[in-house]
């Protein structure tokens, strides 16, 4: 799951087994994830189509826009307590760090996404690193990671396949990545932050 220097983008369809085993223990236990529900407003594929980005994002004073607007649930997974790292983030971070040994790992967000629900576009460009998204649907195609290659100024819409996944993607503040997210399927994502040890 490595990006190569040329590259903004890349989806991974194909895991190792051994962090695909550690996953499972998310995906088995839903019933045990305490989420806290936002409702969606409905309006998804409209916030999060190429015509609204081109509209309206391109063309605002905030090039960069830092906050997404979207609906989903932050999934708690195991305890809430400040600085506690449950055991199951704990072993996804020891498969992580075999994958990337030259790199400091921290977790960003963890969301759990209903039908129907969304993340607006939006860049990330206040912290120019690498994000690392792994994530869980049960259907093909019903949900997207949609961007904008900085480089080419193509737009692509990258669908989810069942099962586990992986997208890596770099974050630049000279070459925004537009980006977004929409589901109508349930999907688990967990994201991290990969930042290269000096």
């Amino acid at each position: 799951m490595i990006l190569k220097s040329n590259e903004y983008f890349k989806h991974f369809t194909s895991l190792p087994e051994s962090l695909i085993k550690t996953l499972d223990g998310i995906n088995k236990n839903l019933s045990n994830i305490r989420k806290q529900r936002s409702l969606s407003n409905g309006n998804g594929k409209y916030q999060t189509s190429f015509e609204i980005l081109k509209r309206y994002y391109l063309k605002s004073n905030h090039p960069h826009n830092f906050a997404a607007r979207g609906s989903s649930s932050s999934l708690l997974i195991g305890s809430t307590e400040p600085g506690r790292v449950t055991p199951i983030f704990r072993n996804i971070w020891k498969e992580l760090i075999k994958i990337y040994p030259d790199y400091f790992i921290s977790k960003s967000n963890t969301l759990l996404y209903e039908s129907g629900d969304y993340m607006g576009w939006h860049t990330n460009s206040n912290m120019a690193v690498l994000r690392l998204y792994i994530n869980h649907v049960h259907e093909d195609k019903k949900s997207f990671f949609r961007y904008v290659d900085p480089i080419t100024k193509e737009n692509i819409t990258s669908f989810d396949v069942k099962g586990w996944q992986a997208r890596v993607f770099k974050i630049s503040k000279e070459n925004p990545l537009w980006h977004c997210v929409y589901c109508e399927t349930p999907r688990i994502s967990l994201g991290f932050r990969i930042v290269k040890k000096k």
